[in-house]
This record gives structure tokens, C-alpha cells and sequence, in this order.
């Protein structure tokens, strides 16, 4: 076998070609015959491992292909992000108008509660008002006394009105 250059040295199939030539020269049939099995059994060797690759590959490239379609199809991140922003700013402006009309009824019950709370207190002064004008009417009562001849008229004219109910 002859040795090639460093700059053949990685082509193959220029070494197999330069020592199958000289074999072939020098009439050393077998050894032509077994470079030649040697080459067919490397060919077939590299085919089948370039064949697995190939085949990894297009497995390969089927699943980006899936995948870029799946991509395609569905929104970017960007635009499931801009999705959600526009739907919690809805939500915030939803809430911001709740807010204001809770704001609005809480006024609205503060301000009928106080009109209560007025109310309340004319009534307790006018409660406390008549409950002195009774105690005066009391003791006026208390000082005037009966006299029996009132008491005597005053029996005969409820007996009377107790008649004409009696009668009606």
C-alpha cells in the first residue's frame, strides 16, 4: 500500500482509487478483490449510518414542523400576555366602578342614617318636653284638690256616659 499525502489522507475513496490502481498495476488480483470488499462493506457501513441519520433527522424535522405549526396557530406569549393585561385592566375598571357606586350608597346611608339620628333627638326632646308638662299638670293636679261636690258631678257625669254607651 502506498501512503498517501497529509493532504489525501481523510479523502477515502482517493486512497482506495490510488491502491486499487496499483494492485491492479502490479496484477495482485485478490488484493484487488479485497480492497474492493473492504470499500463496498465501508460504503455500506457509512450509507446505513448516514441512512439512520437521515431518518433521525426527518423525525426530527416532522416534530419542528408540528411544532412550528402548533406556533403558528396559537397566540405568542406576547399576545397571551396582552390578552390577560386587557382583561384584568377590565376587571380593575369594573372595580372602580363598584368602588364608586359603594362609595355613593355608603354616603347615601350616612346621610339617612344622620336625618335618623335628627329625627331621633326631636323626638326625644319632644318626649322629654311632654314628660314635664306632665309632671307640672301632676303637681297643678296635686295642689288644686278635689272638692266633693266636683267629685260628686264629675261620678254623675260618667255614670251618664256610661249609660249612653251601654244604650248605643
Amino acid at each position: 500500500m502506498m501512503n498517501s499525502s497529509p493532504s489525501f489522507a481523510g479523502d477515502k475513496i482517493f486512497v482506495y482509487t490510488i491502491n486499487n490502481y496499483l494492485f491492479y498495476i502490479s496484477g495482485d488480483d485478490e488484493a484487488v478483490e479485497g480492497l474492493d470488499e473492504e470499500c463496498i462493506r465501508d460504503m455500506r457501513e457509512l450509507k446505513d449510518t448516514l441512512e439512520d441519520r437521515v431518518k433521525c433527522l426527518e423525525d426530527t424535522v416532522k416534530e419542528l414542523e408540528v411544532k412550528f405549526d402548533g406556533l403558528k396557530m396559537d397566540p405568542s406569549q406576547k399576545e397571551r400576555l396582552k390578552q390577560e393585561n386587557d382583561v384584568l385592566e377590565n376587571d380593575v375598571t369594573k372595580f372602580h366602578i363598584m368602588i364608586g357606586r359603594f362609595v355613593g350608597h355608603l354616603m347615601e346611608v350616612h346621610k339617612y342614617l344622620e336625618e335618623k339620628d335628627k329625627a331621633l333627638e326631636a323626638k326625644v326632646e319632644e318626649r322629654k318636653r311632654i314628660c314635664e308638662k306632665n309632671e307640672e299638670l301632676k303637681r297643678r293636679i296635686e295642689e288644686q284638690g278635689i272638692n266633693l261636690r266636683d267629685a260628686e258631678r264629675m261620678k254623675r257625669e260618667l255614670q251618664v256616659v256610661e249609660r249612653d254607651i251601654e244604650e248605643t
